[in-house]
């Protein structure tokens, strides 16, 4: 019996470790809220974070800093951007546009493989 209860008890604290969410879903919904427009200042890859891609956006209307976690996504938005390059971003969708010459262009669409 006593083994029974020790037995259960591990299988309950394993079962409350696991996550309940998606993280891909996770990681789409917050980009999905994100709202920028504004010029890329840095971008990296950091080592001690699990080579995580970050992207550093200095936003032109707000004037304040973002940060754009890319990890995971399979679009492959971080090779496409370019420190220098600005961006614009909507709320509600995953598509980041660059704008060239007062051009608005298509830049990528930012995927994490979420499968609802």
């Amino acid at each position: 019996m006593k083994n029974l209860i020790i037995f259960l008890l591990m299988c309950f604290s394993i079962y409350i470790m696991i996550p309940k969410r998606n993280e891909k879903c996770h990681w789409q919904e917050e980009f999905r809220e994100k709202i920028f427009f504004g010029v890329v200042t840095k971008k990296m890859i950091d080592g001690s974070q699990h080579s995580i891609p970050y992207v550093f956006i200095s936003d032109l209307v707000s004037d304040s800093k973002d940060t754009i976690f890319l990890y995971g996504d399979q679009g492959n938005c971080y090779s496409v951007i370019q420190e220098g390059d600005t961006l614009k971003k909507d709320k509600g969708n995953d598509i980041i546009y660059k704008i060239q010459k007062g051009n608005l262009s298509f830049l990528g669409i930012v995927n994490f493989g979420c499968k609802k």
